[in-house]
C-alpha cells in the first residue's frame, strides 16, 4: 500500500493550533489573584459612663397664676346718687375691714325711717287703748262672777226658807230672777272678754308689723353707706360723686394679697398618695429681685380636686404666704412639688435613641483589645425632674449597674461598631440646667410606663 504524504506546512499547523488550545485552556482555568482587602472602618470616638444606682428627688413641676386670697364686689344694695366716696377709693387704695367707702344720700331713706317711726308710734298707742279694754273688762268680769256667786247662794237660802214655810214663793222667784241676771251678765261679759283679747292681739301684731317696718327703714339708712368687706387693696373703682346707682350696681373690687392661691394641673398617676405633706416651693420667672434672680417662696397644699378635670389631671390647690405684698396677683408661677425620692438607674434624654418606635442606648463592651458598642433596647419609666430643671428616665429593663453608657454620636452608632473611648465620665455626668419644664412621656411605644 502506498503511503501518504502529508505536507509540512500543514503539521506545523496542526502543533500550532493544538499547542494554542492547551494555552487558551490553561489561561482559562489560572487561579484569581489575590484581591486587595478594605481596611477596616476606624473607630467611633466616644465618651461614656459607668452607670451606677442614684436615689433622686422626683420633683414635678407644673404651672399656674397667682390669685388673691380673697376678693369681693362691693355693690350698692339700694338706689340712689353718691354724694361722697372714700379717698382710698382708688387703685391700689388700701381699706380696712369695716370701714366706710361710699355714701349714697340719705334723705328718701330718713323719710321711710320717720314714717315708720310714727307707724310703731300709732300701733303701739292702739295695743295700749286694746289692753286697757281687755284689763277693764277682765275686772268687771271678775266683779261679776262675784255677784252672780252671791245670787246663787241667796238663791239657794230662800229656797230653804220656802221648803220650811218661812218665806213666801215669790220672794224666791224674784231671787231666782236676780241669779239669772247675774249669770247673763257674767256671760255677756266673757264674750266682751274675748273679742277684747283678739283685739289686743291684732293691735300687738300691729306693732310687730311697725316695728319690723321700721327695722327695714332703718336697714334701709344703713344701706346708704357701703363698707369694705375685709381688709385689702382696691382696684377696678366704677363709681363715682354724683352717680347714680341701682340695686347690684358694682363700685369697686376690693382684693386679699395678703396670702396668694395658685391652681395647677397635676397628672392623675402624680397625684396618687398625694397630701399636704408634701414641700412645695414656687417660682415667679418673670419677677426678679436684687441679685436679678427670679424670686421663690415657700408654698404649702391647700387641697386636691377630688375629681379629675380630664383623662389626665387633677387640679392641685396651692398657697403662698405674701405679707409684704411684693407678689401681684395674676403672675405666672412655676410650682414644684417633691413628690418623693426613686432609686434606679438614669439616663438623660440625649442619652439614647429613637429607633424602631422605642428608645435604644449603646453601651462600650471590650472583645480583647477592641471595643465594641452594643445596642440595647430600653423600658423607661416616667420621667423626672431634678432641682436644677435636669429631665431624667429611670430604666426599667435594658442597662444593668456598672454598664459603660455611651453619651455621644449616638446617631452614626450600630450594633457591633468599633468604638474609641475618648472620655470616661462621671457616674452622675450631668449636663448644664436647662430650665424647669415639665417632663414630657418617653418617645415611642413602649418606652415608658403607665
Amino acid at each position: 500500500m502506498k503511503r501518504r504524504h502529508v505536507s509540512p506546512w500543514i503539521s506545523a499547523l496542526g502543533v500550532v493550533v493544538v499547542l494554542g488550545l492547551c494555552g487558551l485552556a490553561l489561561w482559562i482555568s489560572r487561579p484569581e489573584p489575590p484581591r486587595e482587602q478594605a481596611p477596616e472602618p476606624e473607630p467611633t470616638p466616644v465618651a461614656v459612663r459607668e452607670l451606677l444606682p442614684a436615689e433622686r428627688l422626683r420633683l414635678l413641676w407644673i404651672y399656674g397664676d397667682t390669685e388673691p386670697r380673697r376678693r369681693a364686689l362691693p355693690a350698692a344694695e339700694r338706689s340712689g346718687r353718691v354724694v361722697w366716696r372714700h379717698e382710698a377709693l382708688e387703685t391700689g387704695g388700701r381699706v380696712e375691714a369695716g370701714e366706710e367707702i361710699l355714701r349714697l344720700e340719705r334723705k328718701p331713706a330718713e323719710l321711710e325711717l320717720q314714717d315708720a317711726e310714727a307707724g310703731l308710734a300709732m300701733a303701739r298707742a292702739r295695743a295700749e287703748q286694746a289692753r286697757a279694754d281687755r284689763d277693764g273688762l277682765a275686772r268687771s268680769l271678775e266683779n261679776a262672777r262675784a255677784r252672780a256667786a252671791l245670787a246663787e247662794r241667796e238663791l239657794e237660802r230662800q229656797r230653804g226658807l220656802a221648803a220650811s214655810g218661812d218665806t213666801a214663793p215669790s220672794v224666791v222667784d224674784q231671787t231666782e230672777a236676780a241669779w239669772l241676771a247675774a249669770a247673763d251678765r257674767v256671760e255677756q261679759l266673757e264674750n266682751q272678754l274675748a273679742s277684747a283679747e283678739a283685739a289686743l292681739a291684732v293691735a300687738e301684731a300691729g306693732v310687730a308689723q311697725a316695728r319690723a317696718r321700721l327695722d327695714r327703714a332703718q336697714d334701709q339708712l344703713e344701706r346708704t353707706v357701703l363698707h369694705a368687706p375685709f381688709r385689702g387693696e382696691v382696684r377696678a373703682v366704677r363709681a363715682e360723686v354724683g352717680d347714680l346707682l341701682l340695686p347690684g350696681s358694682v363700685v369697686c373690687e376690693v382684693v386679699d394679697r395678703r396670702s396668694l392661691r395658685l391652681r395647677g394641673r397635676i397628672p392623675n398617676e402624680d397625684s396618687l398618695g398625694l397630701d399636704a405633706s408634701r414641700a412645695v416651693r414656687v417660682r415667679f420667672p418673670a419677677l426678679l429681685d436684687a441679685r436679678g434672680e427670679a424670686l421663690e417662696a415657700p408654698g404649702r397644699i391647700l387641697g386636691l380636686d377630688p375629681a379629675a378635670a380630664s383623662l389626665r389631671h387633677r387640679e392641685l390647690l396651692i398657697e403662698v404666704d405674701n405679707p409684704d405684698l411684693r407678689l401681684p396677683a395674676g403672675a405666672f408661677a412655676e410650682i414644684g412639688v417633691d413628690l418623693g425620692r426613686e432609686e434606679a438607674l438614669w439616663i438623660r434624654p440625649h442619652e439614647y435613641v429613637v429607633r424602631g418606635g422605642s428608645p435604644r442606648a449603646f453601651v462600650a463592651e471590650a472583645e480583647g483589645d477592641i471595643v465594641r458598642a452594643r445596642e440595647r433596647r430600653l423600658r423607661l419609666g416616667r420621667p423626672l425632674v431634678d432641682e436644677a430643671g435636669r429631665t431624667w428616665f429611670p430604666v426599667r429593663d435594658g442597662l444593668a449597674a456598672h454598664d459603660l453608657l455611651v453619651v455621644d454620636n449616638l446617631e452614626v452608632l450600630e450594633d457591633g461598631g468599633l468604638l474609641s473611648l475618648v472620655e470616661r465620665l462621671p457616674a452622675a455626668a450631668e449636663a448644664p440646667p436647662a430650665g424647669p419644664p415639665l417632663a414630657a412621656e418617653p418617645p415611642g411605644d413602649g418606652s415608658g410606663e403607665g
